[in-house]
């Protein structure tokens, strides 16, 4: 036996409903994919603006034959929380210094480790022979290796940075690891 359905018969209320929770899951899985995303690409934009920063002070130290800092601060603006960086000679007066946001929602990681003073800036001075030091007047020997790491403040397990990996200041990318390294650092 046949059935035949008049033209103007449409979908069941349940053949919408299920329609209706299909497109809802697949949507729910695309907005949380698409967020892991677009964080994943504002990380990306810090670590490659940290880096930048820190060879254009590396660069200038060398050019100029005096010292210059890349730093980095976690400020509030606005009632939020922004992470800001800026290159800078060592001389110049802190209330002159230009600082740059980094995309909202990007927060410096406590993996950080850089020369950090009472004004919670990250710093890494470059001495007038391009080597990280510690200070203004520090030689390029003894400089122990640091790093910035950029994390989301929604937590997660997402980490980037950029590791300075030699005494001469030689940078590289890192990013988050399922395993400490054996320096208690996910991002490596």
């Amino acid at each position: 036996m046949m059935v035949h359905r008049s033209p103007k018969s449409g979908f069941t209320l349940v053949e919408l409903l299920i329609a209706i929770v299909i497109i809802g899951i697949l949507g729910t899985l695309m907005a949380a994919s698409w967020q892991g995303f677009v964080m994943r690409q504002k990380l990306n934009m810090a670590r490659s603006q940290a880096y930048q920063a820190l060879q254009q002070g590396k660069s200038n130290a060398l050019r100029d034959k005096i010292t210059w800092v890349a730093g980095f601060r976690e400020v509030e603006v606005s009632g939020q929380v922004r992470s800001q960086w800026s290159v800078y000679r060592a001389n110049t007066d802190p209330g002159q210094i230009i600082w740059h946001n980094f995309e909202v929602g990007v927060q410096i990681d406590p993996e950080t480790f850089f020369t950090t003073s009472s004004d919670e800036i990250h710093r890494v001075f470059f001495n007038h022979k391009g080597c990280p030091a510690t200070s203004t007047h520090h030689d390029c020997l003894g400089v122990p290796p640091g790093r910035i790491t950029f994390s989301s403040p929604r937590g997660g397990k997402l980490k980037r940075c950029v590791i300075m990996s030699t005494l001469l200041g030689a940078m590289r990318f890192g990013e988050e690891q399922p395993r400490p390294t054996s320096n208690g650092k996910y991002c490596n």
